[in-house]
């Protein structure tokens, strides 16, 4: 008789770790809302999830480089309108001073005027963002204009570097 009651406290015991392994388990998938917690238990499935992550963190790369393209197509648009008006500013500054029928002192004035112009059409088309220059072409980490002057430090000349 106690050999079959042995047998039934084994077999109860063997049952009750097992469920209470199998209950565990379904607590912890329950808990953190994971169908696999370990490769082991499904390597089929862990593959799968692996893959999902891996082309995840990719698509998520992509999202920050095409914002970062988004950033800078913004500011290089801002930069170009910036330029555009600019440059209609200095276009009526000079036709007002070729017209000839300026005075002398209102010529000066145009003129400091279009230097002016040209002193913020240089910085505009030397903007960087982030140490790079928007208008560098290749060489995009120095600077894409440089401007020639006088003793007086008026601009005589730009060249792109």
């Amino acid at each position: 008789m106690s050999h079959s009651l042995n047998a039934i406290y084994e077999t109860s015991s063997w049952a009750i770790a097992k469920n209470s392994m199998a209950l565990s388990s379904l607590q912890q998938k329950a808990a953190t809302g994971l169908n696999v917690l370990r490769v082991s238990e499904d390597p089929a499935s862990a593959n799968v999830v692996l893959s999902l992550q891996s082309d995840g963190r990719t698509k998520a790369q992509y999202l920050e480089t095409l914002d970062n393209v988004i950033s800078v197509l913004d500011l290089s648009s801002s930069v170009i309108q910036s330029i555009s008006s600019e440059l209609a500013r200095a276009r009526e500054s000079l036709t007002a001073t070729l017209s000839g029928t300026t005075s002398a002192e209102l010529r000066s004035t145009l003129a400091a005027d279009i230097n002016n112009a040209l002193e913020q059409l240089v910085a505009l088309c030397n903007t960087d963002r982030l140490g790079q220059f928007l208008f560098g072409g290749v060489s995009s980490s120095t600077a894409p204009y440089a401007a020639e002057r006088d003793g007086s430090g008026a601009i005589t000349g730009v060249t792109y570097q």
